[in-house]
Protein backbone atom coordinates (compact mmCIF):
# COMPACT_ATOMS: atom_id res chain seq x y z
CA UNK A 1 0.00 0.00 0.00
CA UNK A 2 1.52 3.44 -1.04
CA UNK A 3 1.59 6.16 1.21
CA UNK A 4 -1.48 8.03 -0.20
CA UNK A 5 -3.71 5.01 -0.21
CA UNK A 6 -2.87 5.54 3.98
CA UNK A 7 -4.72 8.86 3.69
CA UNK A 8 -8.40 9.97 4.09
CA UNK A 9 -10.17 11.19 1.12
CA UNK A 10 -9.92 14.85 2.23
CA UNK A 11 -6.19 14.61 2.88
CA UNK A 12 -5.46 13.70 -1.00
CA UNK A 13 -4.10 16.82 -1.76
CA UNK A 14 -1.63 16.96 1.78
CA UNK A 15 -0.75 13.11 0.65
CA UNK A 16 -0.22 13.87 -2.82
CA UNK A 17 2.35 17.00 -1.41
CA UNK A 18 4.04 14.62 1.14
CA UNK A 19 4.50 12.01 -1.32
CA UNK A 20 6.13 14.17 -3.72
CA UNK A 21 8.29 15.76 -1.39
CA UNK A 22 9.58 12.25 -0.18
CA UNK A 23 10.15 11.43 -3.54
CA UNK A 24 12.37 14.15 -4.27
CA UNK A 25 14.60 13.67 -1.21
CA UNK A 26 15.18 10.30 -1.80
CA UNK A 27 16.20 11.12 -5.50
CA UNK A 28 18.61 13.82 -4.05
CA UNK A 29 19.90 11.25 -2.02
CA UNK A 30 20.73 8.45 -4.67
CA UNK A 31 22.41 11.63 -6.60
CA UNK A 32 24.46 12.56 -4.10
CA UNK A 33 25.22 9.21 -3.33
CA UNK A 34 26.55 8.69 -6.97
CA UNK A 35 27.94 11.67 -6.81
CA UNK A 36 30.26 10.93 -3.85
CA UNK A 37 30.96 7.97 -5.37
CA UNK A 38 32.62 9.69 -8.26
CA UNK A 39 34.78 11.78 -5.76
CA UNK A 40 35.47 9.00 -3.72
CA UNK A 41 38.84 6.15 -3.68
CA UNK A 42 37.32 3.00 -4.42
CA UNK A 43 39.07 -0.48 -4.43
CA UNK A 44 38.55 -4.06 -5.73
CA UNK A 45 40.25 -7.18 -3.76
CA UNK A 46 40.38 -10.45 -5.56
CA UNK A 47 42.32 -13.43 -4.16
CA UNK A 48 41.53 -15.78 -7.00
CA UNK A 49 43.31 -16.08 -9.69
CA UNK A 50 45.42 -13.75 -11.42
CA UNK A 51 46.29 -13.68 -15.21
CA UNK A 52 48.87 -11.02 -16.35
CA UNK A 53 48.25 -10.26 -20.26
CA UNK A 54 50.74 -7.96 -22.02
CA UNK A 55 48.60 -5.11 -21.54
CA UNK A 56 45.26 -6.14 -19.11
CA UNK A 57 44.91 -7.95 -15.70
CA UNK A 58 42.60 -10.76 -15.81
CA UNK A 59 41.01 -12.43 -12.37
CA UNK A 60 38.59 -15.23 -11.99
CA UNK A 61 35.67 -13.45 -10.02
CA UNK A 62 33.28 -11.41 -12.53
CA UNK A 63 33.33 -8.00 -11.64
CA UNK A 64 31.72 -5.29 -13.70
CA UNK A 65 33.95 -5.02 -16.81
CA UNK A 66 35.82 -1.57 -15.07
CA UNK A 67 36.83 -3.79 -12.19
CA UNK A 68 37.96 -6.88 -13.94
CA UNK A 69 39.93 -6.01 -16.63
CA UNK A 70 42.04 -2.74 -16.54
CA UNK A 71 44.93 -1.68 -18.65
CA UNK A 72 48.34 -1.01 -16.71
CA UNK A 73 52.04 -0.79 -17.42
CA UNK A 74 53.91 -3.40 -19.23
CA UNK A 75 56.73 -3.44 -17.09
CA UNK A 76 54.40 -5.20 -14.33
CA UNK A 77 53.97 -8.93 -16.44
CA UNK A 78 57.72 -8.28 -18.10
CA UNK A 79 59.92 -7.45 -14.73
CA UNK A 80 57.98 -9.44 -11.66
CA UNK A 81 58.27 -13.30 -11.96
CA UNK A 82 57.23 -13.87 -8.48
CA UNK A 83 54.17 -15.20 -7.56
CA UNK A 84 51.15 -13.70 -7.14
CA UNK A 85 49.05 -13.95 -4.29
CA UNK A 86 46.72 -11.06 -4.42
CA UNK A 87 45.77 -8.09 -6.38
CA UNK A 88 44.04 -4.91 -5.64
CA UNK A 89 42.69 -2.64 -8.06
CA UNK A 90 42.45 1.12 -6.78
CA UNK A 91 40.97 4.10 -8.48
CA UNK A 92 41.94 7.46 -6.72
CA UNK A 93 39.88 10.82 -6.44
CA UNK A 94 41.38 11.88 -9.45
CA UNK A 95 40.72 9.50 -12.02
CA UNK A 96 44.14 7.39 -11.72
CA UNK A 97 44.16 3.81 -11.57
CA UNK A 98 46.57 1.76 -9.78
CA UNK A 99 46.74 -2.36 -9.64
CA UNK A 100 48.51 -3.05 -5.84
CA UNK A 101 50.24 -6.76 -6.29
CA UNK A 102 50.77 -8.79 -3.24
CA UNK A 103 53.56 -11.29 -3.22
CA UNK A 104 55.40 -14.16 -1.94
CA UNK A 105 59.02 -12.53 -1.12
CA UNK A 106 61.77 -13.38 1.47
CA UNK A 107 62.66 -11.31 4.04
CA UNK A 108 65.80 -9.14 3.48
CA UNK A 109 68.15 -9.76 6.29
CA UNK A 110 70.95 -6.56 6.29
CA UNK A 111 74.14 -7.30 7.40
CA UNK A 112 75.07 -6.21 11.08
CA UNK A 113 76.62 -2.90 11.30
CA UNK A 114 77.45 -2.28 14.89
CA UNK A 115 75.79 1.48 14.87
CA UNK A 116 72.76 2.85 16.69
CA UNK A 117 71.47 6.21 16.65
CA UNK A 118 68.54 8.42 17.97
CA UNK A 119 66.23 10.68 16.29
CA UNK A 120 64.38 13.61 17.38
CA UNK A 121 61.56 14.39 14.99
CA UNK A 122 60.83 18.81 15.07
CA UNK A 123 59.36 21.42 13.54
CA UNK A 124 62.30 23.13 13.17
CA UNK A 125 63.70 20.74 10.79
CA UNK A 126 62.55 17.36 10.38
CA UNK A 127 64.39 15.39 12.30
CA UNK A 128 67.90 16.01 14.17
CA UNK A 129 69.94 12.45 14.73
CA UNK A 130 72.73 11.78 17.28
CA UNK A 131 75.16 12.16 15.46
CA UNK A 132 74.56 15.95 14.36
CA UNK A 133 72.92 14.94 10.94
CA UNK A 134 70.01 17.20 10.51
CA UNK A 135 67.55 16.81 7.69
CA UNK A 136 65.80 19.79 6.22
CA UNK A 137 61.58 19.91 5.94
CA UNK A 138 60.93 19.63 2.60
CA UNK A 139 57.19 21.19 3.71
CA UNK A 140 55.36 19.53 0.56
CA UNK A 141 52.27 21.30 1.41
CA UNK A 142 53.38 25.00 2.22
CA UNK A 143 55.03 24.37 -1.24
CA UNK A 144 51.09 23.00 -2.67
CA UNK A 145 49.12 25.06 -0.27
CA UNK A 146 48.56 28.30 -2.77
CA UNK A 147 47.58 26.22 -5.54
CA UNK A 148 45.02 24.09 -3.52
CA UNK A 149 43.47 27.35 -2.45
CA UNK A 150 42.86 28.16 -6.19
CA UNK A 151 41.62 24.86 -7.08
CA UNK A 152 39.19 25.19 -4.05
CA UNK A 153 38.05 28.46 -5.03
CA UNK A 154 37.22 27.43 -8.26
CA UNK A 155 35.61 24.37 -7.34
CA UNK A 156 33.29 26.88 -4.77
CA UNK A 157 32.09 28.52 -7.97
CA UNK A 158 31.02 24.95 -9.57
CA UNK A 159 27.33 24.03 -9.62
CA UNK A 160 27.26 20.53 -7.38
CA UNK A 161 26.89 17.45 -8.91
CA UNK A 162 27.47 18.97 -12.26
CA UNK A 163 29.94 17.97 -14.89
CA UNK A 164 32.18 20.37 -14.14
CA UNK A 165 31.78 20.23 -10.42
CA UNK A 166 32.96 16.75 -10.66
CA UNK A 167 35.84 17.52 -13.30
CA UNK A 168 36.94 20.18 -10.72
CA UNK A 169 36.78 17.95 -7.54
CA UNK A 170 39.03 15.26 -9.80
CA UNK A 171 42.06 18.43 -10.53
CA UNK A 172 42.00 19.16 -6.48
CA UNK A 173 42.11 15.50 -5.77
CA UNK A 174 44.79 16.05 -8.15
CA UNK A 175 46.50 18.53 -6.20
CA UNK A 176 45.95 16.36 -3.04
CA UNK A 177 47.49 13.19 -4.57
CA UNK A 178 50.89 14.99 -5.42
CA UNK A 179 51.51 16.41 -1.63
CA UNK A 180 50.86 12.52 -0.68
CA UNK A 181 53.19 11.21 -3.21
CA UNK A 182 55.90 13.31 -2.55
CA UNK A 183 55.59 13.50 1.11
CA UNK A 184 55.48 9.31 0.84
CA UNK A 185 58.49 9.16 -1.27
CA UNK A 186 60.67 11.13 1.32
CA UNK A 187 59.34 9.33 4.19
CA UNK A 188 60.03 6.02 2.13
CA UNK A 189 63.60 7.11 1.50
CA UNK A 190 64.81 8.84 4.67
CA UNK A 191 63.02 5.29 6.59
CA UNK A 192 65.39 3.13 4.46
CA UNK A 193 67.93 5.11 5.02
CA UNK A 194 68.42 4.93 9.06
CA UNK A 195 67.28 0.91 8.15
CA UNK A 196 69.77 0.55 6.19
CA UNK A 197 72.81 2.39 8.25
CA UNK A 198 71.85 1.41 11.69
CA UNK A 199 71.19 -1.86 14.20
CA UNK A 200 69.38 -0.10 16.53
CA UNK A 201 66.94 2.83 15.99
CA UNK A 202 65.83 4.96 18.89
CA UNK A 203 62.40 7.79 18.35
CA UNK A 204 60.37 9.40 20.95
CA UNK A 205 56.72 7.19 21.60
CA UNK A 206 55.06 10.61 20.27
CA UNK A 207 50.84 10.96 20.81
CA UNK A 208 50.77 12.68 17.84
CA UNK A 209 47.06 13.33 17.02
CA UNK A 210 47.00 14.55 20.84
CA UNK A 211 49.69 17.72 20.00
CA UNK A 212 47.87 17.81 16.20
CA UNK A 213 45.06 19.24 18.79
CA UNK A 214 46.29 20.85 20.96
CA UNK A 215 48.86 22.69 19.12
CA UNK A 216 48.97 26.43 18.04
CA UNK A 217 51.42 25.01 14.84
CA UNK A 218 49.15 21.98 14.07
CA UNK A 219 49.75 22.48 10.08
CA UNK A 220 53.39 22.03 10.65
CA UNK A 221 52.53 18.65 12.73
CA UNK A 222 50.45 17.29 10.71
CA UNK A 223 52.38 18.04 7.42
CA UNK A 224 55.03 16.41 8.81
CA UNK A 225 53.55 12.73 8.96
CA UNK A 226 55.66 12.03 11.86
CA UNK A 227 53.40 8.91 12.39
CA UNK A 228 53.75 7.59 9.09
CA UNK A 229 57.53 7.90 9.15
CA UNK A 230 57.34 5.46 12.83
CA UNK A 231 55.03 2.87 11.26
CA UNK A 232 57.76 2.63 8.09
CA UNK A 233 60.71 2.50 10.32
CA UNK A 234 58.67 -0.48 12.33
CA UNK A 235 57.76 -2.59 9.92
CA UNK A 236 61.20 -1.55 7.77
CA UNK A 237 63.02 -2.90 10.85
CA UNK A 238 61.15 -6.15 11.68
CA UNK A 239 61.76 -7.19 7.71
CA UNK A 240 65.17 -6.00 7.73
CA UNK A 241 66.00 -7.77 11.45
CA UNK A 242 66.30 -4.15 12.84
CA UNK A 243 65.69 -2.69 16.65
CA UNK A 244 63.64 0.29 17.05
CA UNK A 245 62.98 1.31 20.33
CA UNK A 246 60.76 4.11 21.34
CA UNK A 247 61.08 5.75 24.00
CA UNK A 248 59.30 8.14 26.88
CA UNK A 249 59.69 11.37 25.43
CA UNK A 250 59.19 13.37 28.66
CA UNK A 251 62.97 15.69 29.33
CA UNK A 252 64.68 14.58 26.27
CA UNK A 253 65.13 18.25 25.63
CA UNK A 254 65.84 19.46 29.11
CA UNK A 255 68.33 16.78 30.27
CA UNK A 256 72.09 17.38 29.72
CA UNK A 257 73.11 14.21 27.31
CA UNK A 258 77.06 14.60 28.96
CA UNK A 259 76.44 14.50 32.82
CA UNK A 260 72.57 14.20 32.98
CA UNK A 261 71.58 17.62 35.19
CA UNK A 262 68.16 18.89 34.50
CA UNK A 263 68.75 22.22 32.22
CA UNK A 264 64.99 23.83 32.03
CA UNK A 265 64.46 25.93 28.21
CA UNK A 266 61.70 26.93 26.83
CA UNK A 267 60.80 25.88 23.16
CA UNK A 268 61.92 29.18 21.45
CA UNK A 269 65.62 28.48 22.98
CA UNK A 270 67.49 26.23 20.05
CA UNK A 271 71.18 25.84 22.40
CA UNK A 272 72.01 23.83 25.32
CA UNK A 273 73.87 25.31 27.50
CA UNK A 274 74.70 22.56 30.92
CA UNK A 275 76.07 24.94 33.65
CA UNK A 276 77.30 21.87 35.41
CA UNK A 277 79.82 20.01 32.48
CA UNK A 278 79.57 22.86 30.38
CA UNK A 279 78.26 21.14 27.47
CA UNK A 280 77.22 23.44 24.18
CA UNK A 281 75.10 22.01 21.64
CA UNK A 282 72.38 22.55 19.42
CA UNK A 283 68.81 21.58 21.44
CA UNK A 284 68.05 19.05 18.89
CA UNK A 285 71.31 17.50 19.18
CA UNK A 286 71.13 16.94 22.78
CA UNK A 287 67.41 15.91 22.99
CA UNK A 288 68.72 12.67 20.06
CA UNK A 289 71.55 11.87 22.53
CA UNK A 290 69.05 11.57 25.21
CA UNK A 291 66.54 9.36 23.62
CA UNK A 292 70.23 7.24 22.27
CA UNK A 293 70.82 7.17 25.78
CA UNK A 294 67.31 5.54 27.02
CA UNK A 295 66.87 3.01 23.99
CA UNK A 296 70.37 1.75 25.15
CA UNK A 297 69.27 1.43 29.03
CA UNK A 298 65.89 0.26 27.83
CA UNK A 299 67.74 -2.70 25.46
CA UNK A 300 70.42 -3.30 28.34
CA UNK A 301 73.18 -3.47 25.49
CA UNK A 302 76.19 -2.01 25.24
CA UNK A 303 77.23 1.25 24.14
CA UNK A 304 78.67 0.84 20.45
CA UNK A 305 80.91 2.97 18.68
CA UNK A 306 79.04 6.19 16.31
CA UNK A 307 81.03 7.21 13.40
CA UNK A 308 79.19 9.04 10.80
CA UNK A 309 77.51 8.23 7.72
CA UNK A 310 77.43 9.71 4.81
CA UNK A 311 73.96 10.95 3.92
CA UNK A 312 74.35 13.54 1.08
CA UNK A 313 73.97 10.58 -1.39
CA UNK A 314 70.28 9.97 0.16
CA UNK A 315 69.65 13.78 0.01
CA UNK A 316 70.70 14.01 -3.58
CA UNK A 317 67.65 11.29 -4.27
CA UNK A 318 65.89 13.23 -1.91
CA UNK A 319 65.97 16.67 -4.06
CA UNK A 320 64.36 19.52 -1.54
CA UNK A 321 65.89 17.98 1.49
CA UNK A 322 69.36 19.22 2.52
CA UNK A 323 71.72 18.05 5.14
CA UNK A 324 73.66 20.22 8.27
CA UNK A 325 76.30 18.07 9.66
CA UNK A 326 77.86 20.07 12.96
CA UNK A 327 81.58 21.10 12.62
CA UNK A 328 83.99 19.15 14.81
CA UNK A 329 84.60 15.60 15.86
CA UNK A 330 81.93 13.39 16.32
CA UNK A 331 80.18 12.28 19.64
CA UNK A 332 80.32 9.09 21.36
CA UNK A 333 78.65 8.44 23.34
Amino acid sequence: MSFSEKCPLQDKAVCSVATLLQSERTERAEAERQESRKTQVQKVWSNEDICLQPERIQTSRRKTPSEQDRRYSNQVAQKDKRKHKQVCIKREQSGRWFAIFSVEQKPEKLSTTGRAVGIDLNTQNYLTDSEGGRVEHPHELLKLEERVKIQQRKLSRKKKGSKNWIKQASRLARVHERISDRRRDFLHKLSRYYIENYDLIAVEDLAVKEMIESSYNAKNKADSAWSTFIQMLSYKAEGAGRTLVKVDPKNTSQICSRCGAYVYKPVWIREHRCPTCGLVMDRDHNAAKNILNKALQEVGSGRPELTPVEMRPLLHSMGGASLVEEAGSPHHL
